[in-house]
């Protein structure tokens, strides 16, 4: 069998697909990852091997703009270009990931019959899959609430990567010193690494810091031994497991890396001024089941994370009694379940 893969735009759009690629290849004789051409999902596809092909992709801009006037006209012609690789690729079914690249990928999938798949990482539905789900079989979520009213949805968990679950814990300071890690996503967070050097000194009196800092965004100037920057890490399960406590951003995928890694996280989700707000939602659903807590803008930093050892016990105890879990196999299982459903229909031409 052959499966399409598709969805971009970020690193939490794409990693779920790689997570999925050991489950996947007990399934599927041929992985296809279909993307924005020389989008960051092209590097990350070829690295495991995958077949790649790139797409034209319509990012919409939520502040109005003239060239989202211009939006259904590329979006015909992304289509049509997705339609034709489809049909050369003649696959059994197509798994998305989201975010405006899939989009193309799944209105033409479904016009040439074969099945989609969706899975939304976060609590509320993103501005591509809400209109992607009109076109799929299936709607899988992360979290266990029904997206959107959509009575096809399902509740699987989200895909946690493989090497995340099994890198050696890393802990770089030889001190007796707790240890917090701190991760602003795949491209770092500006505003939160600002808030992290700004009461560096008072955090290190008690706490060694680990900062994953985002490409180009470490700080030469700080020096301080109990303070170690790093732009990325490809072994961020490592840090996760050699640290005391997180604070992370409120992207789905870091969430749940850490649910799976039973740490406790203070988490400081983006602001509506810069998102749809998926972030603080997600935040809140975890910190309402004492999962995590969710960051207090009214006080500082330290504050926060003096609450957040206070309550270590509290949220330790939650993840460990929580439903939610690493959806690899569910994915997978549902993946196959919608071939044997719907199988695709013959594709002779663009047509």
């Amino acid at each position: 069998m052959k499966i399409v893969l598709t969805g971009g735009g970020t690193g939490g759009h794409i990693y779920p697909n790689i997570a999925l690629l050991p489950k996947l290849r007990e399934n599927f004789d041929k992985i296809i990852y279909i993307g924005e051409a020389f989008g960051m999902e092209e590097n990350i596809a070829r690295e495991h091997n995958l077949k790649f092909h790139g797409i034209t992709c319509v990012k919409f801009v939520r502040s109005f703009k003239l060239d989202n006037l211009l939006i259904p006209v590329k979006l015909m012609k992304s289509i049509k270009k997705a339609k034709a690789l489809l049909i050369r690729e003649q696959p059994d079914v197509i798994f998305s990931k989201g975010g405006y690249v899939s989009l193309p990928v799944v209105i033409a999938g479904n016009r040439l019959g074969i099945p989609v798949v969706l899975h939304e990482s976060d609590l509320t539905m993103g501005l591509a899959n809400k209109i992607g789900s009109k076109f799929a079989k299936s709607l899988l979520s992360s979290f266990p609430t029904q997206l959107a009213g959509k009575k096809h949805s399902i509740f699987v968990g989200s895909p946690v990567r493989e090497q995340v679950l099994c890198d050696v814990p890393l802990v770089p300071f030889n001190n007796t010193k707790p240890t917090i890690l701190v991760v602003g996503g795949s491209l770092g967070a500006g505003s939160l690494n600002e808030m992290v050097r700004a009461e560096l000194g008072t955090i290190t009196k008690t706490f060694n810091v680990i900062h994953l800092c985002g490409k180009g965004k470490t700080n030469r100037e700080i020096v301080n031994p109990f303070y170690k920057q790093l732009e990325f890490s490809n072994h961020i399960g490592g840090y996760i497991k050699g640290c005391d406590y997180v604070i992370s951003r409120g992207g789905a995928n870091a969430l749940f890396e850490i649910l799976a890694l039973k740490k406790p996280a203070l988490i400081v989700p983006l602001s509506r001024e810069v998102s749809r707000g998926d972030q603080i939602e997600n935040a809140q659903f975890l910190s309402n089941l004492d999962l995590c807590q969710l960051h207090d803008d009214s006080i500082s930093l330290s504050k926060n994370i003096e609450l957040l050892v206070a309550n270590k016990h509290k949220i330790t105890t939650a993840i460990s009694h929580s439903e939610l879990s690493d959806g690899k196999s569910r994915i997978v299982e549902e993946i196959v379940k919608s071939i044997i459903i719907a199988p695709k229909k013959v594709i002779l031409s663009a047509k």
